[in-house]
């Protein structure tokens, strides 16, 4: 498995590390210049935010790449190009205005009957959500169009450099709460937006006009709704706790509870990194039938992820309370969560690479399955657990709904499994 240290990974490794650790500080300075109330309000808004935007986007930034790869391939110049990017455009505008009022209206409906809900501001949430969706769209645009570096500096880097400046702004004018925060981060979507549409008009190719593909040739009901029930899998997974939280704790613990949740990411660091990596691979080798070079393949990146992932939490179990203290003496608090989401995403950190795997073998259904059965265990335990234990409440649902994921794909190829293991004994003699 020597690709597993090659130069590529260390690259990879080096540039994604260098955006977390950018996105990282960024909170930590949020924390530190706006206060843990603050941050805890803009950490629930974010979350809506991003429930908006997965409802909204239904693949619509995928589609968006395929279309502007499409355009390029066939020859079109910079007006085919710029056809069909304000189509996509327009089409992410109609679809986030109308689930932002369709959301609003199930607030309104939910607020008659449940007291005690957030305040929400649906403009600010609004306004928010539009920028966001506008904005992947354009960075999967300049993917398409043979530009990842430029998509990736935009979507890494330039969108949160964009927020800490406007965030300085509104410091430094004394508006220090979580309405300046959010607007930060309104702003930063719509500025990113408007140099990144700049950009991919000047790196569209010169030609004379030919006929491209319409958006709504790739864009349909089935397509979105598949986009988006991926996406809301995810979000069960990874956000809705949040987003339950915020009705039962104080912003400040809300915010402590997302700062644990920034921290362990680091357990899932190498693992994302192994996926994308094998994932080719995978592919080529079940292209060919070659089922012993895929077991070699999956299961020296399943025992890279799974000894980073516990080098990981042990260095969180060691030095975490410091680091959290360091961010804000309040924060300490969520030491005992940070560990339970640790563990769960040493789970995770198998889950990921068995994903990828499957995906790239023809089993995507069972991948998704496996997420619908774990999503909907955890969606019961946060139900059960959150208003009780509220932090470990979210943390210990995440890890059942994970252990779940696992279980289904032992249950599934356990048929497989001594095969498995007859075909690594047979490499190993």
């Amino acid at each position: 498995m020597y690709f597993l240290f090659s130069k590529k990974i260390v690259q990879m490794a080096a540039i994604r590390a260098a955006a977390v650790i950018a996105a990282l500080w960024l909170q930590i300075w949020l924390v530190a210049e706006f206060g843990a109330a603050a941050y805890g309000e803009y950490v629930f808004f974010v979350t809506l935010c991003s429930l908006v935007m997965i409802l909204s986007k239904g693949g619509l930034d995928t589609l968006a790449l395929k279309a502007a790869a499409l355009v390029l391939n066939s020859g079109g110049g910079e007006a085919a190009m710029r056809r069909i990017r304000l189509q996509y455009l327009r089409n992410g505008l109609v679809s986030t205005l109308a689930t932002c009022l369709l959301l609003w209206l199930v607030y309104v409906a939910v607020s008659e009957w449940r007291t005690g809900l957030p305040v929400l501001d649906w403009r600010l949430i609004c306004g928010a959500s539009v920028g966001a969706v506008l904005f992947q769209i354009l960075v999967a645009f300049a993917r398409g169009m043979g530009r990842p570096a430029m998509a990736d500096a935009f979507d890494a880097v330039a969108r949160n450099g964009l927020m800490a400046a406007v965030a300085v702004v509104l410091v430094s004018a004394h508006h220090v709460n979580a309405t300046a925060i959010v607007i930060s981060y309104s702003l930063s979507f719509y500025l990113a937006s408007l140099l990144l549409y700049q950009l991919t008009s000047v790196a569209a190719p010169d030609r004379a006009e030919r006929a491209g593909p319409s958006a709504n040739e790739h864009y349909g009901v089935k397509a979105h709704f598949g986009f988006m029930f991926a996406g809301l899998l995810s979000f069960v997974f990874f956000q809705m706790d949040t987003l339950i939280l915020g009705a039962y704790i104080d912003p400040v613990e809300l915010g402590a509870y997302n700062m644990a949740c920034n921290l362990v990411r680091a357990v899932i660091f190498i693992p994302m990194i192994l996926s994308v990596l094998i994932q080719p691979r995978i592919a080529v080798a079940f292209e060919k039938s070659d089922m012993r070079l895929i077991i070699k393949i999956a299961t020296g990146a399943i025992g890279a992820s799974f000894a980073a992932a516990v080098t990981c939490c042990a260095l969180l179990w060691l030095f975490g309370e410091f680091i959290l203290a360091w961010i804000d003496p309040v924060f300490v608090a969520a030491k005992q969560t940070m560990l339970v989401l640790a563990v769960a995403h040493i789970v995770n950190s198998i889950l990921i690479i068995v994903g990828g795997v499957l995906s790239m073998t023809s089993k995507y259904l069972d991948v998704v399955r496996a997420q619908l059965v774990g999503g909907g265990v955890a969606l019961v335990c946060y139900a059960l657990l959150i208003p009780k234990y509220e932090q470990i409440g979210a943390a210990l649902s995440m890890f059942v709904g994970l252990l779940f994921v696992l279980a289904y794909y032992v249950f599934i190829y356990r048929k497989h499994i001594p095969k498995v293991y007859g075909i690594l004994l047979s490499k190993v003699k």
